[in-house]
């Protein structure tokens, strides 16, 4: 599945994210499923809580790192003309990686 480019209300958004607007986010190959098999998610120490209630279980020490967010939010807003997504999240391909920034349910 294709989805179109951001609009401008979605740009907007998507730069204007700090990190704290951040549950988690995935890096991993392009073209491949967003489980876990082909990449990692990361999720942010502030939001572990948020993020084991959201996904159903809990989110154990070895996958917070507020270091990944920062740098993966970093890639998304730098190649956010690029960038594809809205809602709960934004992603971007870039060479054979995908970059995803899943935000907060409540910030979506």
């Amino acid at each position: 599945m294709i989805e179109e480019r951001l609009t401008p209300t979605e740009l907007e958004h998507l730069l204007s994210l700090m990190p704290a607007d951040v549950m988690s986010v995935y890096s991993g190959k392009a073209h491949r499923c967003c489980c876990g098999c082909s990449g990692n998610h990361r999720y942010a120490a502030a939001h572990r809580k948020a993020a084991s209630k959201h996904r159903g279980y809990t989110v154990e020490d070895k996958e917070v790192n507020d270091v990944q967010v920062r740098r993966v939010l970093r890639i998304l807003q730098k190649n956010a003309g690029t960038a594809h997504g809205g809602g709960g999240h934004f992603a971007v391909v870039i060479g054979e990686r995908l970059y995803v920034v899943y935000l907060l349910p409540a910030r979506s």
